[in-house]
C-alpha cells in the first residue's frame, strides 16, 4: 500500500439528519403513522392514550412524538470526514514520466 493513499481535506462533522425527518414541525403529518391503524378512541392507541389507559393531553401527544417515536432513530448521530483518495492524474504522470 502507498503511503498517504488516503489524505484527509480538514472537511467534516456530524450529520444530525434530525433536521430533515422527525422535525418538531413535522409533528402533524406523523400523526397517522404514530396511530398506526388505530381508532382514536382505541385505548390501544399509543399516541391517544399512555400506558395506563388515560387520554394525553396535548403537550404529552408532543412528548410521544419527540421522546418515543423519534427513538426509532438512533441518537448517535452520523460523523463524516472527506479524504483525499483520487490519485488519478498523479499516478498517470508518473506513468507517462516513466515511459
Amino acid at each position: 500500500m502507498r503511503k498517504n493513499n488516503f489524505a484527509p481535506t480538514g472537511r467534516g462533522g456530524v450529520f444530525d439528519y434530525f433536521n430533515l425527518i422527525y422535525r418538531n414541525a413535522d409533528h402533524q403529518a406523523y400523526i397517522p403513522a404514530m396511530m398506526g391503524d388505530k381508532a382514536e378512541d382505541d385505548p390501544d392507541n399509543p399516541y391517544v392514550y399512555d400506558s395506563k389507559g388515560n387520554v394525553r393531553a396535548e403537550k404529552q401527544r408532543r412528548a410521544y412524538y419527540r421522546n418515543h417515536w423519534r427513538r426509532q432513530m438512533s441518537d448517535h448521530l452520523t460523523m463524516w470526514l472527506e479524504l483525499k483518495i483520487d490519485y488519478g492524474e498523479e499516478y498517470l504522470k508518473k506513468r507517462t514520466v516513466e515511459s
